[in-house]
């Protein structure tokens, strides 16, 4: 494997890391809403729709804002090696 291979090949993986942090982060937001909605007062089952749309939006939030900021980085870097 070639220096330039090899590099690529540790890039990759250091951004597997980060993406499996990232999704094991929000596994663990995901476990904490549930368990919140399970002690809500207000999860009775004619508000249960609501509570379950709100939590999947605040979890898209959650990715979005996570997502664009490891890009962000993945930029940066990128950039930074080209220079």
């Amino acid at each position: 494997m070639q220096p330039p291979e090899m590099r690529r090949l540790k890039q990759l993986e250091d951004e597997n890391a980060k993406l499996k942090r990232i999704v094991a982060d929000l596994s663990l937001d995901r476990e904490m809403l549930q368990d919140v909605i399970r002690r809500n007062v207000w999860s009775a089952p004619s508000m249960q729709g609501l509570l379950d749309a709100d939590r999947v939006q605040f979890a898209y939030r959650r990715v979005h804002v996570l997502l664009r900021r490891e890009l962000g980085r993945q930029h940066q870097e990128d950039t930074q090696d080209l220079q």
